[in-house]
């Protein structure tokens, strides 16, 4: 049977679990967010008229942002991030980037 631990309470939207299964003798670490806030955040500033030199065009969870400095992402990287539908609720401007 494993044993979870919370680790830290980053902010009301970030958890850091630790969990150890004795049987296989494996530890894992987790990061919970709750990307509610965002999605909201994001449906709000949809309805704001961008202008034509900066668009404003997704908020991006923290999950994606630590996930992104690891794996170096680049411009052509977050495009693609941006571009697919899943993340559609995160978008704040309908447009293709």
């Amino acid at each position: 049977m494993s044993s979870v631990k919370q680790l830290i309470d980053w902010t009301e939207r970030t958890k850091e679990y630790f969990h150890f299964d004795p049987v296989d003798n494996t530890e894992t670490y987790q990061t919970v967010e709750d990307v509610e806030p965002l999605i909201e955040t994001a449906k709000d500033m949809s309805s704001l008229q961008p202008g034509k030199e900066w668009r404003h065009a997704a908020v991006i969870p923290d999950f994606i942002m630590d996930k992104s400095l690891r794996e170096r992402w680049d411009r052509k990287d977050w495009k693609k991030w941006a571009n697919d539908p899943a993340n559609k609720p995160f978008r704040t401007w309908p447009g293709i980037l």
